[in-house]
């Protein structure tokens, strides 16, 4: 009885065994095959990626382009007529082109936004 006992043990030892390894090699199996999609996929998502970031970037530049004849527009208009009041206040030209120099950023920004808020309407 005792012997028969030890060879059930045995078959059992080795079922559990051989289950054991067919959970482990079905475990590696599976994390290739995950590996492989991911491998195979990333490409394919790298471009997808690209793709919507190029197409933002090409939809704001369009977006830019748009504006700039506004923008350089009523930065001309504004400029011409801080220099005609510059110029009716006596000032003399190499003043006048400084203080135009100076105040050219505030009234490109002020061109930008009278343009942008000009879009928005």
């Amino acid at each position: 009885m005792d012997e028969i006992q030890h060879i059930r043990e045995q078959r059992a030892l080795s079922s559990v065994r051989a289950l054991v390894d067919r959970v482990q090699r079905d475990d590696r199996l599976r994390r290739r095959v995950i590996l492989w999609a991911l491998v195979a996929f990333a490409p394919a998502a790298a471009l997808i990626v690209g793709t919507l970031l190029r197409t933002s970037e090409n939809e704001r530049w369009v977006a830019e382009d748009q504006s700039r004849p506004c923008e350089l527009a009523s930065w001309a208009a504004q400029s011409g007529e801080l220099e005609r009041s510059l110029r009716e206040s006596g000032m003399p030209n190499p003043q006048i082109q400084k203080k135009i120099e100076l105040e050219r950023p505030y009234l490109m920004a002020n061109a930008k936004i009278e343009c942008n808020s000009a879009a928005r309407k």
